[in-house]
């Protein structure tokens, strides 16, 4: 019985992460946009001001259980590879 609880649980996990992968795909095509819009504006590809306003408003929503600490880890790195794509 317990095996079954855990199978569901694993197979819950998997769902999600399909749904995360989706999600960051999606905003990496965004960030691929936004860089080329960059380019065309002569714009710098890093906004220190615009990152620092998206970790905070990412920590307001913050319910939990992840920490601020740990989910501003989580969108400094998902934010260099956006930089990385605008490149």
């Amino acid at each position: 019985m317990e095996r079954d609880l855990l199978d569901e649980l694993r197979s819950d996990i998997d769902r999600v992460n399909k749904v995360i992968l989706q999600a960051l795909n999606d905003r990496l095509e965004i960030a691929r946009k936004i860089g080329a819009e960059k380019k065309k504006r002569h714009l710098p590809i890093l906004d220190e001001d615009r990152e620092r306003k998206v970790i905070n408003s990412i920590i307001a929503e913050n319910s939990g259980p992840i920490s601020d600490d740990d989910l501003a880890s989580v969108f400094r790195l998902i934010m260099r590879i956006s930089r990385d794509i605008q490149a």
